[in-house]
């Protein structure tokens, strides 16, 4: 049985919205749609050029500008509001993981306990991992919460062997 706890913080919360804005940018259909704002680009200057259709072409500038500069700081600006309304927000998340199931529970006493075939989806990200259950329901376990790379690994092959995904959860 590994124990883990943190405190759920503005920054824990930011990392675990991070870490799944990473996954869904590297998904084949955000990529295709950054590649259509970019092919856009030569279009709209055509257009502008040739037709005098100047504000289709500044529409096309600030969708690049959105998809590819704007997106996490817009992003962030929103999570960071969201945050105060988590019924967690500012409390000690403790966690049990085990081979067959994973209790957790919060400083108020409240929590649940689920199985490892209750997830939908799992993955490692920089900062942590990602689990994901039904009804857009995730938790966060952040890296720096393990006390030693041990329990750290034998989480990553509990997820390995345990976890199976649906195409729900690779899309992100």
């Amino acid at each position: 049985m590994i124990r883990i706890s943190h405190t759920f913080d503005e920054d824990a919360f930011i990392a675990a919205n991070r870490a799944m804005w990473e996954r869904r940018r590297m998904s084949p259909r955000n990529r295709w749609l950054g590649y259509a704002f970019l092919a856009a680009l030569p279009v709209g200057l055509w257009l502008s050029l040739a037709r005098g259709m100047h504000f289709t072409f500044l529409a096309i500038i600030a969708a690049n500008l959105l998809h590819w500069v704007f997106d996490w700081p817009l992003t962030r600006a929103m999570v960071r509001r969201r945050f105060g309304d988590m019924p967690s927000a500012g409390r000690r998340i403790n966690w049990e993981i085990g081979p067959d199931r994973l209790k957790v529970a919060s400083d108020d006493g409240s929590g649940g306990e689920f199985s490892w075939e209750d997830l939908i989806g799992a993955w490692e990200a920089s900062t942590g991992f990602i689990l994901s259950q039904p009804r857009n329901v995730t938790h966060f376990l952040p890296r720096t919460a393990f006390a030693s790379q041990k329990d750290l690994e034998q989480v990553r092959q509990w997820i390995g062997r345990k976890v199976k995904t649906d195409k729900r959860s690779q899309d992100g």
